[in-house]
């Protein structure tokens, strides 16, 4: 009887051990998600989603006119082929103009800096004509912050 106790109780404790060890029984107590399910959120390809070279070319030593969705603004930007990007903000009527840098990075992620202030980077998606930069949380969610709906070459705009 003492070894069958003791058997159930290893068992039951081995079982606890394999249980809490699986890294899906890990959870993020800020997305609630588990670390297998975060991981796939993240590695997740967006539907129109441009890879690198794709990105690259759409950006690099080009102009662009598009609008910030979630602060309401429109901007022409120029991206230069060093990693320099000027831009001019306009939001009702006032207009001022950014410096800052930008890159590529291994994931194909469009990456802005812009002076004082942390990196952010961003996919970018095509959708018809349309381009959009879009945020992905770790929990799988999207956000589109920008979209871009006129490319030119060179400094198309004298920024």
């Amino acid at each position: 009887m003492k070894k069958n106790l003791t058997f159930v109780a290893g068992s039951l404790l081995g079982g606890l051990i394999l249980v809490a060890c699986q890294p899906d029984a890990i959870k993020n107590p800020k997305s609630g998600l588990s670390t297998q399910q975060s991981m796939a959120a993240q590695q997740a390809t967006i539907s129109g989603q441009l890879n690198h070279a794709e990105v690259l070319a759409l950006f690099n030593d080009r102009s662009v006119e598009g609008r910030n969705l979630i602060k309401q603004f429109t901007f022409k930007a120029w991206y230069t082929d060093d990693g320099l990007v000027r831009q001019r903000v306009t939001k009702g009527g006032d207009s001022v103009r950014l410096h800052g840098w930008w890159h590529i990075d291994e994931q194909g992620r469009h990456c802005l800096k812009w002076s004082g202030r942390d990196e952010h980077c961003r996919i970018i998606i095509q959708e018809d004509d349309m381009y959009k930069k879009i945020y992905s949380s770790p929990n799988g969610e999207q956000t589109t912050i920008s979209e871009f709906w006129k490319f030119a070459d060179g400094n198309f705009y004298g920024l």
